[in-house]
């Protein structure tokens, strides 16, 4: 007896679910190729992205050669980090599976940024990811006095809200979820 058409696709999904994480060398390749196009910052209300050495994509579109009025201001979505797959300077897709989106760049240890209301995250934090995220969180506190907020992704899925009122016990929170 053949598979329902549910089974197969609970079949396709779990296999596309193992093959989420990507080699240390493609995490690295994909990493450049998001400097490369949307450049880094420091302004803490331009990051999209936290990388796994700590670098901060750049989410002004300024490298993109967009010159928008409000310094103040994000243009770039965080979702638009699937166009790295596109290597301007060798002229040519990259060939990496999975291909890169918002999740898999959350379950690839990649930080997303909603400052100054918090961040999302699929994987343990990296020292670099914890310097600069502490520093980010500092600023938000700053300019937000709610609590700080993560929200935890694997898979494309939410398995964990955490909140905090102070960056230290966030970061407490964090490590506790991931076993630390």
């Amino acid at each position: 007896m053949g598979l329902t058409t549910y089974e197969t696709f609970a079949e396709e999904r779990r296999s596309i679910n193992e093959a989420r994480l990507w080699s240390d060398s493609e995490n690295s390749k994909l990493s450049k190729l998001a400097v490369d196009k949307f450049g880094t910052t420091s302004n803490p209300k331009h990051v999209t992205w936290v990388l796994p050495n700590g670098e901060c994509i750049d989410g002004s579109g300024r490298k993109l050669g967009n010159s928008y009025p409000d310094p103040n201001t994000r243009y770039v979505d965080h979702r638009e980090i699937s166009s790295i797959i596109y290597d301007d300077d060798d002229n040519e897709l990259i060939s990496v599976n999975p291909e890169p989106d918002m999740y898999t760049c959350l379950d690839n240890g990649w930080v997303r940024m909603s400052f100054p209301y918090g961040f999302d995250m699929g994987a343990k934090l990296t020292d670099e990811q914890t310097t600069v995220i502490t520093q980010l969180m500092v600023k938000a506190k700053a300019i937000n006095h709610d609590d700080l907020m993560v929200t935890i992704f694997n898979n494309g899925k939410t398995v964990d809200h955490i909140e905090a009122k102070y960056v230290d016990s966030l970061l407490d929170k964090i490590d506790s979820h991931f076993g630390e």
